[in-house]
């Protein structure tokens, strides 16, 4: 960032000598108090710019790229907010150091053809790399595949494994979605109690997300003896503290 701030006073000055040369015939102009004064203040509200856009030109790091994943937010800014500009960092963090986070958006830009040309193959061995290391998200997206058989062989078992396996590892989508998979016929009775537990002790700051995960308590209570019910209220309070 300091060699790129350098450079950026360096071709401001060059600009200014240049823009002297072409305005003075003569051979040696020299800057006067007052063209250093403009020199320095535009120098001060380049920096100034600078410093603000620090935001849009320094690359991610594993915490920013997995909070745009959580709001699935991932591919609109790489692509349209920053223009493709960290693709080679991505891929250099998912390839050589196989950071979860980048593993998957990885994956996830080669299977849509985001910044990069489109290979599902490739773009599936990453998220199932990223699944491995046990992130939530790829876990979740895999399940999706395998319960439609988008792009692999329709697996009933694998999808429900996989969403549940996300569920247990504390994600809040992972808890929602597979308290879906079960209202919806997945599963059976004996994992109603576990899973009303997780969803029982997990908000949700969106108003929709939290609105369907009451509707998703109700559908479970319906499915639950009462006796259930409060012994899965017990056990969660008692986990969550």
């Amino acid at each position: 960032m300091r060699s790129r701030a350098l450079s950026a006073i360096a071709l401001a000055i060059m600009i200014c000598c240049c823009s002297t040369q072409a305005a003075a015939p003569s051979r040696y102009d020299p800057i006067t108090d007052a063209r250093a004064r403009a020199i320095g203040s535009a120098l001060e509200q380049n920096l100034q710019h600078y410093q603000r856009d620090t935001a849009t030109i320094s690359t991610y790091n594993a915490v920013q790229l997995n909070a745009m994943v959580e709001e699935n937010q991932h591919l609109k800014i790489i692509q349209e907010r920053d223009q493709c500009q960290f693709t080679p960092d991505i891929e250099a963090r998912a390839r050589k150091l196989h950071i979860p986070p980048f593993e998957f958006v990885w994956g996830e830009m080669l299977l849509h053809g985001v910044c990069v040309k489109k290979d599902v193959n490739v773009g599936l061995d990453y998220l199932q790399s990223a699944m491995r290391h046990a992130y939530a998200p790829a876990l979740m997206r895999l399940s999706r595949f395998y319960e439609t058989g988008y792009i692999v062989h329709e697996n009933k078992a694998l999808a429900m494994a996989y969403m549940r396996t996300a569920a247990q590892l504390g994600s809040a989508m992972g808890r929602l979605n597979w308290a879906d998979m079960l209202v919806r016929g997945y599963g059976g009775p004996q994992q109603y109690e576990e899973a009303y537990g997780w969803l029982y002790t997990t908000h949700f700051n969106d108003e929709y997300l939290q609105e369907k995960s009451n509707y998703l308590q109700h559908e479970l209570e319906k499915r639950m003896p009462p006796n259930a019910v409060a012994r899965a209220r017990t056990f969660a309070l008692a986990f969550s503290n």
